[in-house]
């Protein structure tokens, strides 16, 4: 992967340092799964959808909807 130059963001009338990485330069698919937590509104096919925009494939049926709380 490749980490690109430092930019900032503001929030909340904060500044946000952060860093894009790029992975498209992997050779190999480096996410094997995603876990959908139970409060989160996106359903399977939209994280797909993302995923494919980004290059990251990933197929549906490695896309878990979890019925157990983070805590």
């Amino acid at each position: 992967f490749q980490m690109l130059p430092l930019n900032y963001r503001l929030r909340q009338n904060n500044l946000v340092p952060y860093r894009d990485i790029r992975f498209d330069t992997l050779e190999k698919p480096f996410i094997r799964s995603i876990t959908i937590g139970p409060k989160c509104p996106l359903d399977r096919e939209t994280v797909k959808l993302f995923l494919e925009r980004y290059n990251v494939p990933l197929n549906l049926k490695n896309i878990y909807l979890s019925d157990v709380s983070y805590r």
